[in-house]
């Protein structure tokens, strides 16, 4: 799919930057939350797929932060472009 307009391109990095910075940390906050409890939903279970990716990707400090941004950069913007 290429975008055909402007706003495509606003939509698809809100959304991106929405699961990135918003989503993905909520949902692994309620994972967190309920590590007492049973993982018994298909719901569940995608929330704890979710939440170990996150963790397993995100940055510990500033420098990691730094090539995270990099990475997430040349992924979208210049490797998926080619």
């Amino acid at each position: 799919m290429f975008p055909e307009e402007a706003l495509h391109c606003m939509e698809w990095s809100w959304d991106k930057f929405g699961k990135l910075f918003t989503q993905y940390p909520t949902t692994t906050n309620l994972v967190i939350e309920k590590r007492e409890s049973n993982f018994n939903t298909p719901l569940d279970l995608k929330n704890l797929s979710i939440a170990v990716k996150f963790l397993e990707k995100s940055p510990l400090d500033f420098n990691d932060c730094i090539w995270y941004a990099w990475n997430k950069y040349e992924k979208y913007f210049v490797n998926d472009i080619k």
